[in-house]
């Protein structure tokens, strides 16, 4: 069952505009939603990811008892790209396929990640309950940012 969106237009419509203006300068952009627990910070990122259409979204979302696991809050964002044409079949490799010896380096599989990124185009990434976010998926997501 699917419940109306009510309230926090003045914000919506200002992280929409947010978004428009990161697709027309083709340029990674950041916005932080701040509030008490249970204030709809959750539900206003639900919103503008319904909203955001045609555009490739995807939420990576922090959950406590997961924190200490390194890239597991941005684990869809990495199955996403692992699909990706050319460097997402590295990614793949480098994450799950590569044999259990090989060096899991944070360097390699960060940098293919932004080439598959790059590769997909334009995409909203959503980061919801940012405070439990282990710190690996942090620094992919900073890295894929700058790069």
């Amino acid at each position: 069952m699917s419940v109306a969106f009510v309230g926090r237009r003045t914000e919506l419509d200002a992280l929409a505009s947010l978004v428009r203006r990161a697709r027309l300068e083709r340029a990674p952009t950041a916005a932080l939603i701040t509030g008490e627990p249970g204030s709809g910070k959750s539900s206003l990122l639900g919103e503008l990811l319904r909203r955001a259409a045609p555009l490739q979204t995807i939420r990576v979302a922090g959950f406590e008892p997961m924190q200490a696991v390194p890239l597991a809050a941005v684990a869809d964002l990495i199955r996403h790209l692992a699909k990706a044409p050319g460097d997402g079949a590295v990614l793949d490799r480098l994450v799950f396929r590569g044999p259990e010896a090989e060096d899991r380096d944070p360097l390699r599989i960060f940098e293919a990640a932004h080439r598959a990124l790059a590769s997909e185009g334009p995409m909203l990434i959503a980061i919801d309950d940012l405070q439990w976010v282990d710190e690996r998926s942090l620094a992919l997501i900073h890295y894929v940012l700058r790069a």
